[in-house]
């Protein structure tokens, strides 16, 4: 189960380090994207780089019928595996698709999702029974796999897959670049990519902001 911004490793270097770790024993395909844009509801099927994408939107059609979708879509697909990535929601979501296809489960996580909401407490033991349930589970970094051993107990060791860049991303013209987003040639830039929230201390950013244009006002 992946949403929309599966940004990480992608689907394919994900499938790479489920294949190197379970000794070549791989049938996957990446294929269900939980989305809360309204404006991807008409995708349906949507194939890129041999990797089928089926959307759905709890947004729009409500969470109940979403999860009914998912189980017919999966008992009719018959997956070997079901893959939870990129937050707390996808683990438990994932889990579910487990139990009622018998496929096995792997969950990946880049950050520690319980920080995010400390309030939803049945989230959090909802997403530590799939941690503690997968029959795999890779993790950014080597602090936050030790925190996912602590929900493992007994089962097989956190694997670490590092952060990686897109392999489609390749350096363009940095002028030509500008040129095309009518920004300044030769001004200093300063940019943000990721989610803009409170609780991912923005406003520090914003600081950072003002205190570097009364130094550089140009």
């Amino acid at each position: 189960i992946m949403p929309d911004n599966a940004e990480r490793v992608g689907a394919r270097a994900l499938a790479a380090a489920i294949d190197r770790k379970l000794d070549g024993w791989l049938a996957l395909a990446a294929d269900l994207v939980l989305d809360r844009d309204d404006s991807l509801d008409q995708l349906g099927d949507v194939e890129r780089d041999g990797i089928r994408v089926t959307t759905f939107n709890p947004r729009s059609t409500g969470m109940l019928r979403t999860l009914s979708a998912l189980d017919e879509h999966a008992r009719a697909w018959k997956p070997d595996w079901v893959v939870g990535c990129s937050d707390a929601w996808y683990g438990w979501i994932a889990e579910r698709l487990e139990q009622h296809t018998g496929a096995r489960l792997a969950i990946d996580a880049y950050d520690n999702y319980e920080a995010y909401m400390p309030w939803n407490l049945p989230l959090h033991w909802r997403w530590r029974r799939a941690v503690h349930a997968a029959d795999l589970v890779t993790a950014a970094g080597p602090q936050l796999a030790a925190r996912l051993e602590g929900h493992r107990r007994g089962r097989r060791a956190v694997e670490i897959v590092p952060m990686a860049a897109d392999s489609n991303f390749a350096p363009q013209d940095r002028a030509a670049a500008r040129a095309t987003l009518g920004l300044p040639a030769d001004a200093p830039l300063v940019g943000y990519f990721g989610g803009w929230t409170a609780t991912r201390g923005s406003h520090v950013l914003l600081d950072a902001f003002a205190a570097l244009r009364a130094r550089v006002p140009d």
